[in-house]
């Protein structure tokens, strides 16, 4: 089998979509360069015929270095210079310097530290763990996040210069990260695991929020800001009277009646958006912040397909988020609510408390077609569920849809009850990652 149509079909088992033109039209353009063997030039073929989105070359290039067993540095593919990095005498970081690894950062150039990264991946592919934990065991005996501490310190105090350490920290070491996961990706197939199986985690769309990195957290933002300017434009599901758009038959026929059967007048109808209120109930424990964040700005991006939005978050208490909040950047909003215990007592989940509450404060303030939308993993840390007092407020609601970041195998399982207010909810899913999210988004608002 022609290696394209393997890399091919590897690169859909991790999410892209390929289609067979696309195929063809990458064997064709090789063709056209003689077929050249695996290197800059292969790349850039592959890469433009095969990848449409600019959020997956990071994915594509990880995958073409390990399926090709090719060493190119991605970061380098355009001319760069080594950064030079300044070190003065003084305290703190000038007195010491900064360390091999640090300047590697700096520089981008990782070769005075390959026996040292070679040393770290082989210590740990052995160990038990996914490939996650193995790539953070790894970067903990490089000292990785101990060098990136030094170069903050460093930029506070002027030895770095801004856009130096803004390159260091956000292309040079996610390079780093990403040598790194290849060589434990390669070793995993030597141990004759599939390519499917040891290349899933690659995968950002149906990767679980809590494991996103800060690279793939931005790209699941600017897909969420997608989804939410796609749903702010659609139209609703309900067929009213019009004076123009779909023709009618059943209304035209029936005037028609009134006329001899003669149609006088033609009856037509449109969909119109249906502006229902939309309040949400949002865990932000640990073990949910990531994903209550996406889905607050999801409905931030299309809050007008509403009449009235509310948004109020939780762990053991209510806090009402101000509107004017919905509009700004939500990740400061929310980091704002967690330091200042807005929504905490005791630090861990409450969710009957929080339903008693939400009775007594909220509901009676709530018309009969509020559709509510709760986040939350239904963790209650064995405390009391309330379940009387939860029935009556789906009762009140239009809709109540129950978002649940937790896999479903593990929904019931120790202090999760959300199969005891599952019941009495429209619908329950399980949503985890950006794939699911954007599905419950597209079919329930």
């Amino acid at each position: 089998m022609n290696p394209l149509l393997q890399f091919a079909k590897l690169l859909r088992d991790v999410g892209f979509c390929v289609s067979l033109s696309e195929i063809m039209d990458a064997i064709r353009a090789l063709k056209l360069f003689n077929n050249p063997e695996p290197g800059t030039l292969h790349y850039r073929i592959v890469q433009a015929c095969l990848v449409k989105r600019i959020e997956d070359h990071a994915v594509f290039n990880t995958l073409y270095n390990i399926f090709f067993d090719s060493n190119l540095v991605f970061a380098d593919l355009v001319d760069k210079t080594e950064v030079p990095v300044k070190i003065s005498a003084g305290g703190g970081v000038q007195s010491g310097g900064l360390s091999t690894l640090a300047k590697a950062i700096v520089s981008g150039d990782f070769a005075p530290c390959s026996i040292d990264i070679n040393s770290a991946v082989a210590g740990v592919c052995d160990k038990p763990g996914d490939i996650h934990e193995q790539v953070r065991q790894a970067l903990i005996s490089l000292d990785y996040f101990g060098a990136l501490n030094t170069l903050r310190l460093a930029n506070l105090s002027g030895l770095i210069e801004e856009c130096e350490y803004q390159n260091a920290v956000n292309l040079n070491s996610n390079e780093l990260v990403r040598f790194i996961e290849q060589q434990l990706i390669k070793h995993r197939i030597a141990l004759d695991l599939d390519w499917e199986e040891a290349t899933a985690h690659l995968n950002w769309r149906t990767k679980n929020f809590q494991l996103l990195n800060q690279a793939e957290m931005a790209l699941v933002k600017k897909c969420v800001q997608k989804i939410g300017k796609r749903l702010a434009v659609r139209t609703g599901i309900k067929q009213k009277p019009s004076s123009c758009g779909e023709l009618n038959f059943s209304r035209t026929i029936s005037s028609a009646i009134a006329t001899g059967g003669y149609c006088i007048n033609l009856r037509y109808s449109r969909k119109f958006p249906d502006k229902p209120e939309l309040v949400l109930l949002c865990d932000v424990s640990n073990s949910v912040y990531q994903f209550t964040g996406f889905m607050l700005q999801l409905i931030a991006a299309f809050r007008q397909r509403f009449e009235k939005v509310q948004a109020y978050v939780f762990v053991d208490t209510l806090w009402h988020i101000p509107n004017n909040l919905l509009l700004q950047e939500l990740g400061q909003t929310l980091v704002d609510i967690r330091e200042n215990n807005r929504c905490s007592v005791s630090g861990l989940s409450d969710f009957g408390k929080v339903f008693n509450e939400f009775h007594k404060e909220v509901l009676p303030n709530l018309s009969a077609k509020t559709v509510l939308l709760i986040l939350g993993d239904g963790k209650n840390n064995w405390r009391p569920l309330e379940l009387p007092v939860f029935k009556e407020i789906t009762r009140k609601m239009n809709k109540v849809f129950w978002l649940n970041p937790l896999p479903q195998e593990h929904w019931g399982q120790e202090d999760c009850q959300i199969e005891k207010y599952k019941p009495y909810c429209t619908d329950v899913f399980e949503c985890s990652n950006l794939a699911q999210l954007e599905k419950v988004a597209l079919s329930i608002l």
